[in-house]
């Protein structure tokens, strides 16, 4: 199994092909639209929906069945590909030129031409969290998601920012507070508020915290 670091990166206004014009493209398409990327969708057929984006100048559709992936990737430079609703053939072909560029690929259902994975992305207004799938089979990733929703309020930003000031406290209490430490404590307050089916107190959390530290305050 790879070994995927997780990690968050900007892709505003930034260059970003996809390969297929499917649904499976379009769930793509419409996640990375609300990250502000530029989009240029390459395929020999596309759905309505995509179509009507390509018509509203929200992305960039050409002509491709994959044969001409080399002259795409070299004008379009992107930050990263992705092949969706592609062919077996295809997906093979395309993932070895991204890669002879050293252009990272995610390739939707062929995880052997994966350079990188995304996770579940849960949306409430203004809160995103990513559940993470690196590795996860698409039941587990459902579930996780599903559970977290339940007990995903708009004042979970609250719950977060707490936890975030209680690290940066602890860290400069002590150099020797290792990251696994924090996670297993992350992992602790959200599974506390998955059975209590609520957020958190301050306090209810400061008590978690206790058990991984000498003091709590």
């Amino acid at each position: 199994m790879a070994n995927y670091l997780p990690v968050s990166i900007n892709i505003e206004n930034r260059p970003i092909l996809i390969f297929g014009g499917g649904s499976k493209a379009y769930e793509k398409i419409d996640m990375l639209l609300a990250y502000g990327a530029d989009l240029t969708v390459a395929a020999e057929k596309v759905t309505p929906t995509i179509k009507e984006l390509g018509k509203s100048k929200k992305i960039s559709i050409v002509k491709s069945n994959g044969s001409n992936a080399k002259s795409l990737i070299s004008r379009l430079q992107p930050v990263f590909v992705i092949l969706a609703d592609v062919e077996p053939e295809t997906v093979a072909a395309v993932f070895h030129v991204c890669r002879k560029y050293g252009v990272d690929v995610h390739t939707v259902d062929y995880k052997d031409f994966c350079t990188f994975t995304f996770p579940a992305i849960i949306q409430r207004e203004n809160i995103s969290v990513a559940v993470s799938a690196y590795g996860a089979s698409a039941d587990a990733v459902k579930w996780v998601k599903e559970r977290i929703e339940k007990v995903l309020p708009v004042a979970v930003d609250g719950m977060m920012g707490y936890f975030g000031a209680l690290r940066r406290k602890l860290s400069e209490k002590s150099e020797n507070i290792k990251s696994k430490k924090f996670i297993a404590m992350y992992r602790e307050f959200l599974d506390t508020a998955m059975r209590e089916n609520r957020i958190l107190t301050a306090g209810e959390m400061t008590q978690i915290m206790a058990k991984y530290i000498d003091e709590a305050e």
